[in-house]
């Protein structure tokens, strides 16, 4: 695994959501596939956090495990 360098976001080829969390950090996801949720009787979508948004830099981001697993270290 490789360290905290930040990546372009351009090295993911999926659709990219981003998400606020609480402690006010941008962290970026993606679409991993969907899951048929019984109470609301449609598919949801499930997704997984690659990293985390450079602040002030949006176009970069910090990878985290999930995105090694899935995409291998592109640099």
């Amino acid at each position: 695994m490789a360290d905290n360098t930040p990546l372009d976001l351009s090295v993911i080829p999926e659709k990219l959501y981003f998400k606020k969390g609480s402690c006010g950090a941008t962290y970026v996801q993606i679409k991993h596939g969907v899951k048929f949720d019984e109470k609301k009787q449609r598919d949801v979508p499930v997704r997984l956090t690659m990293g985390k948004v450079v602040a002030g830099n949006e176009s970069t981001f910090i990878p985290n495990r999930n995105f090694f697993e899935l995409f291998g270290d592109r640099q």
